[in-house]
């Protein structure tokens, strides 16, 4: 059976991305390296106290939640309101 001329090409996509994504897992790592480090940083400076860092990350993450939440508490809300039959 014959091969399309298409499909080499393919291969060479599917090499591409998976280098892509190689290369994003070692920024991301490397990011996350400057990161630890500035926070220790701080840390022993006395800047900030132990755990203040996660407790902050924390509490973007549950701010950035924020505007999902009222949505699915008003769903909840309207369906304990429908009329049982």
């Amino acid at each position: 059976m014959k091969q399309s001329s298409s499909a080499p090409g393919r291969a060479w996509e599917y090499v591409d991305l998976a280098a892509a994504i190689a290369d994003l897992k070692e920024q991301h790592y490397r990011l996350l390296l400057a990161v630890g480090a500035l926070a220790q940083a701080l840390e022993a400076r006395g800047v900030i106290g132990p755990g203040e860092l996660d407790d902050r990350a924390a509490r973007l993450d549950r701010d950035a939640e924020g505007p999902l939440r009222p949505e699915r508490a008003t769903r909840a809300r309207a369906a304990s309101r429908r009329p049982r039959a």
